[in-house]
């Protein structure tokens, strides 16, 4: 673990490793796109916009933790509350593009390289993604709430969600049209999603699996004070729309998508 013993250093800050793909992501409500060059950036003006309560409460519940212990003691590095989203279901990404068909894989190698210019041009793989009704359609209505903290496979601790009661027809309409997707994504391209839909915002990753089996026996004590800030809080999301990345902090789409977003 890391261990900061000079009284002039209070913590660090972490730098993300080049992680590039693209996902279909749940829109979040309020204030979350920004303009840079000819792309939209996913910076989540948490503070600023009352829309975005529940992320900001999911922030201010970890900085209830104490960021710097979570660092020094268990390698946690957290992730911008700018950067906070839902994934809906992942497409190609460099983790998986070696399982794709070998006849297919040089289409998202080059989609990859070109990042984050390709966001904003057609592509076979985003052109498919971008037909299904996880995409085309704008009311879905689906509301989640705060579920539980869990850390995942020693690498990454989120805030698991869980559809409200008011919310579960459209949760499972929306699961269906994913799990479509992925049927036709994975005969065509050879590579999808999980199977299974746990949606959950990450919060930040551990740097090491070490830091991360430490955290684990804290998990109990942590969920009752997420639970406290969260239980009331819920979000809801009415569309979601196609989004490039190159690291686990920076997400991007493009003008032309976000028009249907009034942006």
């Amino acid at each position: 673990m890391l261990s900061i013993t000079n009284e002039k250093v209070a913590g660090f800050v972490p730098r993300w490793a080049e992680f590039r793909g693209f996902s279909i992501l749940f829109d979040s409500p309020g204030d979350c796109l920004s303009p840079r060059g000819g792309l939209l950036d996913l910076t989540c003006d948490v503070d600023g916009d009352p829309n975005l309560g529940f992320y900001k409460s999911l922030r201010d519940s970890l900085a209830r933790l104490n960021p710097d212990l979570l660092t020094t003691t268990y390698s946690f590095c957290p992730l911008p509350p700018s950067s906070y989203h839902v994934t809906v279901w992942d497409g190609g990404n460099q983790g998986n593009v070696a399982r794709m068909l070998a006849e297919q894989r040089p289409k998202l190698e080059d989609y990859l390289a070109a990042l984050p210019d390709a966001a904003v041009r057609p592509h076979e793989m985003t052109d498919m993604a971008l037909a299904s009704p996880l995409v085309r359609r704008r009311d879905w209505g689906v509301e989640f709430q705060f579920d539980e903290l869990v850390i995942w496979g020693g690498v990454v601790m989120v805030a698991r969600l869980a559809p409200t009661n008011a919310g579960q027809n459209a949760f499972e309409r929306f699961v269906a049209e994913r799990r479509d997707l992925n049927a036709s994504f994975r005969e065509k391209f050879g590579i999808g999603a999980s199977e299974g839909y746990t949606p959950h915002v990450s919060l930040g990753y551990f740097a090491n699996r070490e830091g991360a089996q430490l955290a684990l026996p804290c998990l109990r004590e942590w969920n009752a004070l997420f639970g406290n800030q969260m239980q009331d809080l819920r979000l809801i999301f009415e569309h979601a729309s196609i989004y490039g990345f190159t690291d686990m902090a920076t997400f991007f789409t493009s003008p032309s998508l976000a028009m249907s977003l009034g942006k």
